[in-house]
C-alpha cells in the first residue's frame, strides 16, 4: 500500500519506510492512510460480508489472480459478472508494470492534481535511465509484520478456504 501510494504521489517519499508504517498507526484514521490496518483483508471482507451475500462477491488475489494468471484472473471476473470471457489480454496490460523513479515520485507528487499528468509522468519516466524506486523494510520491521499479520492471515486463510502460497515468499 505504501509503494502504491508514493507511486501515485499521494504519500511523499519517505526517509525512512519503517518509520512511516509504525508512525501511521499512532494518526487518527482521519490523518493518515493506515497501512497496517488496510492489510487486514479479512475483516475488511467481513464487513462487506454485513451488507452484500458471499455469493455477490468475487475475491481475487492480487499475486496469484493478477500476476500470476491473469487471462484465469480476468476468466473468473467475467464469468462471475455473466459477461463474454473472451476478452484478448495482451501484455501491454500487465498490472503494476510501471515503476517510477525517485526523480519521477517526486514530480509525480507534485503535479499529482492535474489531469492526466499521471500517464505523461510514467511514459516519460521509464525512458529516464534511473533506478526504480522501491521501499525496503528492515529485518525488524520484517518481522513486526509477520507477528502483526499471522493472525490476520490465518483468519483470511479460514475464511478463503485456502492458504495463499505467493504470501509465503514475502
Amino acid at each position: 500500500a505504501l509503494k502504491h501510494m508514493v507511486t501515485y504521489g499521494l504519500e511523499p517519499l519517505p526517509d525512512n519506510v519503517d518509520e512511516v508504517l509504525f508512525a501511521d498507526r499512532d494518526r487518527p484514521a482521519s490523518a493518515s492512510y493506515r497501512y497496517i490496518e488496510r492489510g487486514f483483508y479479512a475483516r475488511q471482507i467481513e464487513a462487506f460480508r454485513t451488507h452484500i451475500p458471499s455469493q455477490r462477491l468475487l475475491i481475487l488475489v492480487f499475486e496469484e489472480d493478477i500476476v500470476e494468471n491473469p487471462e484465469q484472473g480476468l476468466r473468473r471476473t467475467c464469468d462471475f459478472l455473466g459477461v463474454n470471457s473472451n476478452v484478448p489480454l495482451d501484455d501491454s496490460s500487465r498490472v503494476n508494470a510501471r515503476r517510477l523513479s525517485r526523480l519521477g515520485i517526486r514530480v509525480m507528487r507534485r503535479f499529482r492534481r492535474v489531469p492526466y499528468a499521471r500517464s505523461v509522468i510514467w511514459r516519460l519516466d521509464v525512458r529516464v535511465p534511473l533506478p526504480r524506486w522501491q521501499p525496503t523494510f528492515s529485518q525488524e520491521t520484517r518481522s513486526q509484520l509477520q507477528k502483526i499479520y499471522g493472525p490476520e492471515n490465518e483468519a483470511l486463510y479460514a475464511l478463503l478456504g485456502r492458504r495463499i502460497p505467493a504470501w509465503a515468499k514475502e
